[in-house]
């Protein structure tokens, strides 16, 4: 519509009176597009005949798709493989040669954790015998004696180090001033007195 025409039509409209409806009546002017009178059939249509909004509903899902790709091989595909390789193999052992394995895979766990148990008792000690809070031991414990007892030195430094620092910022920041000669025999003189009643 060029301006001519919306002047000629704009023209009879009372000078009082709402322009937005005036203008809404008018034929031939497009009107406001409201979101929530779309229904399946429009976004259809919309899909269909706007290539800039096909391109992005496109791309969104494209990007939703990529992702859920990405998840499944990452996470999911793993599993099943080894599960599936764990099926593929054990059809070729007999049920004797599986609950050995069962058997054996159990018997290591119960060996770990045994081993566990021992170097916790073990380093439980070391800590307390170095003064250090046996509670560190869940943080000290490593796969082997080497590494729990660099984990237990590594500690140890840094304990020690916070406490050295700690004490150094203490004593620096004290306004202690010992008293002098006089003012200690003042004050032993008047408890003296004190206590054998003098005034």
């Amino acid at each position: 519509m060029l301006k001519s025409e919306l002047l000629e039509k704009l023209k009879d409209i009372a000078d009082d009176a709402d322009i937005n409806e005036a203008i809404q009546e008018i034929e031939g002017l497009a009107k406001p597009f409201d979101i929530t009178s779309i229904g399946l059939e429009d976004f259809k249509k919309v899909l269909e005949s706007n290539k800039e909004v096909k391109a992005y509903y496109q791309s969104a899902l494209d990007s939703g798709i990529g992702k859920g790709v990405a998840t499944f091989k990452e996470e999911t595909l793993p599993k099943i493989i080894e599960e599936e390789l764990k099926k593929a193999n054990n059809k070729k052992k007999t049920p004797e040669q599986l609950e050995l394995e069962e058997l054996k895979a159990k018997f290591e766990a119960l060996e770990k954790e045994k081993t566990k148990a021992d170097m916790t008792s073990k380093y439980t000690k070391v800590l307390t015998e170095k003064g250090l809070n046996a509670d560190l031991i869940n943080f000290v414990l490593g796969e082997n004696d080497e590494t729990t007892t660099q984990n237990i030195e590594s500690i140890e430094k840094i304990i020690n180090g916070a406490v050295d620092n700690g004490v150094k910022n203490k004593l620096s920041s004290s306004s202690y001033t010992p008293p002098s000669e006089s003012n200690v025999d003042n004050s032993l003189n008047a408890q003296i007195a004190s206590a054998m009643g003098v005034q």
